[in-house]
């Protein structure tokens, strides 16, 4: 009917209208238009300050709830969904009655791929903010119920006011982002390991320690996938190394490469081979100084082992 909208209709809105007035201060804050929406509700930049102007340096999205509940993925794909998403990933609570607004990290779905076997279900548990209470990083619950704990900022809108606080806030929002950043490249280099804080405060940069969990027995695809994005890493550090003179160093990278690529020819390291089979005399194939250098190696670990039965 012309002229009418249904009683409340705003009230979804208003959260994330409050959300981007926060979020908008640090940069650019756009929101996601309902039938656009696919479960982000704000696409942010975090913008710094280069002289007279603001640079546009770290991209992230923000989902945004009116509610302290789990947030709640169903089914493999939706997992894969949140735990590839390739940006920083924030959840923010509304409490519209007391115009107060909590940011929670979503490092949980790091742990969740660091484990290696993605489940049907993801639930990520935010704790409601408790002054002076140091929030802890995900802990295996024994199931993929995992907590989000304590938010990574809690604040009001009239804190915003506060130049001081405010500029503290965004110091540590920008501290968090290099840390979800810092995950994400393992997620796209195919590292089953996450890194995260044992230890943090709200409203601080403060970090009581760091943890590295990861698989401990990867499936055959998953090893493959990580060491596949080693190939020109690798390469590129053992020709560097030649560069530098360092024919010891680049000798220990072409033996790392020649064992995960033992089918792979050419290359980077093509100086590498040619600069070790003049070393070692060895001329009659391109690989003959570090397939050398291999059998060496062999030879004294199985002497080593014998020795010690």
């Amino acid at each position: 009917m012309p002229g009418v909208k249904s009683y409340g209709f705003h009230e979804g809105s208003r959260s994330e209208y409050l959300a981007q007035y926060a979020f908008a201060s640090w940069g650019t804050a756009v929101v996601v238009p309902q039938q656009e929406d696919h479960g982000l509700d704000l696409h942010c930049t975090l913008m710094q300050q280069v002289g007279g102007r603001l640079l546009a340096k770290w991209p992230y999205t923000v989902q945004v709830k009116s509610e302290m509940k789990p947030v709640m993925f169903e089914g493999k794909e939706a997992v894969r969904w949140v735990i590839e998403h390739p940006l920083p990933l924030f959840l923010c609570i509304v409490n519209k009655a007391s115009a107060r607004i909590s940011v929670y990290h979503t490092l949980a779905r790091f742990y969740a791929w660091s484990l290696g076997q993605w489940p049907d279900r993801l639930s990520m548990i935010p704790d409601p903010a408790t002054p002076g209470q140091e929030g802890r990083c995900t802990q295996w619950p024994g199931s993929y119920d995992l907590s989000l704990d304590q938010p990574i900022l809690d604040f009001s809108v009239n804190e915003m006011l506060d130049e001081d606080f405010w500029q503290n806030a965004r110091q540590v929002f920008e501290h968090w982002v290099e840390v979800e950043n810092d995950n994400l490249t393992r997620v796209r280099t195919r590292l089953l390991a996450c890194r995260i804080p044992h230890r943090y405060k709200t409203n601080d940069t403060w970090v009581g320690g760091w943890a590295t969990v990861s698989a401990g027995y990867p499936n055959e695809e998953q090893f493959d996938q990580t060491t596949a994005g080693l190939k020109e890493s690798v390469a590129w550090v053992g020709e560097q190394l030649l560069r530098k003179g360092d024919l010891d160093g680049a000798a220990k990278a072409a033996l790392l490469h020649r064992h995960l690529f033992p089918e792979e020819h050419g290359g980077l390291f093509h100086r590498v081979q040619v600069e070790l089979n003049g070393r070692l005399g060895k001329q009659n194939y391109v690989y003959a100084g570090v397939d050398h250098l291999a059998e060496v190696v062999q030879k004294a670990l199985e002497g080593n082992a014998k020795g010690s039965g």
